[in-house]
């Protein structure tokens, strides 16, 4: 089924109209026509269930048949990103969003090679929220996540809520570590965070704060990933174990 997005305000009632870029997307991509199913998701866990009315040239009017709530997981998950270039970025943040995150946060790390100066924020923030409701409504997450602008390490840890638990990656050879998944098994937690770094991974200094603040130093095993990859295996780790604890608990 065809999935587009809306904001609550605007799919509130019985009729309701597709966004302008949907829109288009709907006539000349998709080519629907009158009494299509399509899907509508508010970013607030509503799930529209419709049929399409009235197909104009700039418009798409969509009744409402049916409303449900996707149920927000009890074990929330995070992900926590040193800025990396513009494509591996772009696939980190879109998968993180497939695999359930529902906050990013981007950070200004040491070794970071990309760099965002104060100008470019709000439009490469914009850009990348664009991003996150394609990736929603591809997969089907009704809950849009929340992206949190870069700022450096040592600021984001020093706010991190205690509630949440904060498990990242580290290449030291020379420290014992166990892996995420046990890790993250032993530890009850209101929210996971997968923190990654650059691929330079992050400095002596970074790790040391990381470990001060509550932080569990974690492995994904043997080989090293790049940091794109890390992210997404990580975050899948964390998915499983959050859904398995759902399926287990009352």
């Amino acid at each position: 089924m065809h999935r587009f997005f809306l904001p609550p305000e605007a799919c509130a009632q019985e009729f309701c109209q597709l966004s302008e870029p949907d829109a288009r997307h709907a006539q000349q991509v998709l080519r629907l026509k009158p009494g299509d199913s399509v899907q509508i998701i508010d970013g607030q866990g509503g799930v529209l269930e419709g049929r399409t009315e009235d197909i104009q040239r700039q418009s798409v009017t969509v009744q409402v048949t049916h409303r449900r709530v996707q149920q927000r997981p009890q074990q929330r998950l995070g992900l926590a990103l040193a800025l990396l270039k513009p494509k591996a970025l772009d696939l980190a943040m879109q998968k993180a969003v497939e695999l359930g995150a529902e906050q990013i946060w981007l950070l200004q790390c040491d070794r970071s090679v990309a760099r965002w100066h104060s100008g470019e924020v709000k439009a490469k923030m914009q850009k990348w929220e664009t991003h996150l409701l394609e990736a929603m409504k591809q997969c089907g997450q009704a809950w849009k996540p929340s992206l949190h602008a870069p700022e450096p390490l040592a600021f984001w840890i020093q706010a991190f809520p205690s509630t949440h638990r904060v498990f990242y990656g580290d290449l030291d050879e020379g420290m014992e570590k166990p892996t995420l998944l046990e890790a993250a098994f032993e530890q009850t937690y209101e929210l996971g965070c997968w923190c990654v770094g650059p691929e330079g991974d992050f400095t002596p200094e970074e790790r040391t704060l990381l470990r001060q603040k509550g932080a569990r130093p974690c492995s994904l095993g043997d080989l090293v990933l790049r940091s794109e990859t890390a992210a997404l295996s990580g975050l899948s780790v964390l998915s499983q174990l959050a859904y398995r604890r759902t399926q287990h608990e009352p």
